[in-house]
């Protein structure tokens, strides 16, 4: 099961994103109110997905929350995850968000990331997509 392996935040996330679901489809950006997961936003990364052909080609950071700029050490919102992420990591979380996407189910992820100036390489997140 999903939540075995995350942290308290991390399940108190998916738990509010589970709640905003309507019809076991998954939650839009309307259903989302910033105010009820403002302890969350600092961790919180927006993507906008971007298809060629029908397929997923890349994802651009829509929005990024300071964790983010803490861990790589610089802004990241309006960059592409291809252009700040070692390959290795970018490949694995390419499919992941293809597999999340098409499923419409949240996915964890624990990565190693020593690209960055903090000392706490490990990380955890959920990615869980939104409608229009």
């Amino acid at each position: 099961m999903l939540t075995e392996n995350l942290n308290g935040s991390l399940k108190h996330f998916l738990t509010y994103w589970n709640d905003k679901r309507v019809l076991n489809l998954i939650p839009t950006r309307a259903n989302i109110d910033p105010m009820d997961i403002r302890s969350f936003l600092s961790g919180i990364c927006i993507l906008d997905l971007e298809y060629a052909e029908g397929k997923f080609d890349r994802a651009k950071i829509r929005l990024a929350g300071t964790q983010f700029y803490e861990m790589v050490g610089y802004e990241i919102t309006g960059r592409y995850l291809d252009e700040i992420m070692p390959s290795k990591i970018y490949e694995e979380l390419k499919s992941q968000l293809c597999s999340s996407t098409e499923s419409k189910e949240p996915c964890f992820r624990h990565f190693h990331w020593e690209n960055g100036p903090l000392s706490q390489p490990e990380y955890q997140q959920i990615l869980a997509s939104l409608g229009e």
